[in-house]
């Protein structure tokens, strides 16, 4: 069972290009849980962070274009928590290959619960906003 079910609800921004991001970073931590959960995790933990590092700054990019180009007063704490992330990501991936990182369930819950705080409540701030500028 995956760690994360997309919930447009819960998670949708009514952004196309935005939701489509946020269901692929859900696919990739279900993908490392489902890994984990086979006893392969150590196996993909290392690709696994270095993507989601790599992925996360270029979704982050878009979300910060978008709010940018469209005044989104909320920007500034967006560009925080996109910081921390991927810098947490990072560390994780440095951690991991010099071996002082393994693949714990902490780390798991880590990034379950970042992605699902982020998109379900900081991200779903500008949804609104956004839309009402016509981005869709």
């Amino acid at each position: 069972m995956a760690l994360i079910v997309w919930n447009e609800t819960r998670y949708g921004v009514n952004i196309k290009e935005i939701d489509n991001q946020h269901k692929q970073l859900i696919d990739v931590i279900n993908h490392l849980q489902a890994s984990m959960s086979e006893g392969k995790g150590k196996d993909v933990l290392g690709k696994i962070l270095g993507n989601m590092a790599q992925y996360a700054r270029g979704h982050f990019a878009t979300e910060e274009k978008i709010m940018k180009t469209n005044g989104y007063p909320g920007l500034a704490e967006q560009q925080k928590e996109h910081e921390a992330f991927t810098k947490k990501a990072l560390d994780l991936k440095a951690g991991f290959d010099s071996g002082k990182v393994s693949l714990s369930i902490d780390t798991m819950m880590f990034l379950k619960n970042w992605l699902d705080d982020h998109i379900a409540n900081t991200d779903r701030k500008y949804s609104k906003f956004l839309n009402d500028k016509g981005v869709v």
